[in-house]
């Protein structure tokens, strides 16, 4: 009987795959979206998720998931400036050569609240660019982060940033009663008075409003932000490649 002898080669092979680790994987979903709605879903996020600690300023906040994080990943974060943040933005728009360069002269006429100053014969003299041109782009300005952004008043400012909401009492109080909402806020007997009163102006074609509503609606209004580019930080991360 023949014994067969045989060797067996064993054969180690090394290979690098890039992983995005859960904790990225989670911020990568704020990417498209407003610094409010972030607010918001980290708050709500917050009345479930253990690990999401909710302070009294939120800003605080933090996600206790340090044991994921890989040792390499140490992200540094540059702040980009407003023009940077809105030129990124019309660079990546589906709208025609014409348009896009309009837009992009439009930014220079931005105040540093976010405002459009000045009227579209100001903005037009001594550019290639007639005053109808410009006003037209000037929706299209509004729809770009941070939202309120290439508003002319602080009533547009507030109601584009309501503009999914336009039957809510808050966009109606901000459209029809911006006056009255600064002389409702407190717990002083005269914010109470001036409340009722508003509230009959509201009841002269709005009967199913009280009092409890319209505190509401202000609390809405006022976690809105008049000053756009505060209502979010524009940061760039990067981080060291894994090796």
């Amino acid at each position: 009987m023949n014994s067969l002898n045989s060797t067996s080669t064993l054969e180690t092979h090394l290979e690098t795959q890039t992983v995005i680790y859960p904790t990225l994987q989670y911020l990568v979903r704020f990417l498209p979206w407003d610094g409010k709605r972030v607010f918001d879903h980290l708050r709500e996020e917050s009345k479930h998720n253990p690990f999401i600690i909710e302070n009294s300023d939120f800003h605080n906040s933090e996600a206790l998931l340090d044991d994921i994080k890989p040792n390499w990943y140490n992200p540094i974060a540059q702040e980009l400036s407003l023009s940077e943040h809105l030129l990124g933005q019309i660079s990546a728009l589906s709208i025609p050569s014409k348009q896009r360069q309009a837009l992009t002269y439009l930014t220079q006429w931005l105040s540093n609240s976010g405002y459009l100053e000045e009227t579209p014969e100001i903005w037009a003299d001594g550019s290639i660019w007639s005053p109808k041109e410009l006003e037209a782009v000037v929706p299209i300005l509004q729809t770009l982060d941070p939202p309120g952004i290439g508003t002319r008043s602080l009533r547009e400012c507030l109601l584009v940033q309501l503009k999914d909401q336009p039957e809510s009492l808050a966009f109606l109080l901000i459209k029809n009663y911006l006056e009255d909402i600064p002389n409702c806020i407190g717990n002083t007997s005269e914010a109470k008075h001036n409340c009722q009163l508003l509230l009959q102006k509201l009841h002269q074609n709005h009967q199913n409003i009280d009092i409890d509503k319209i505190t509401d609606a202000i609390h809405e209004i006022q976690e809105l932000e008049p000053r756009p580019p505060e209502t979010s930080v524009v940061v760039m991360l990067t981080s060291s490649p894994l090796i």
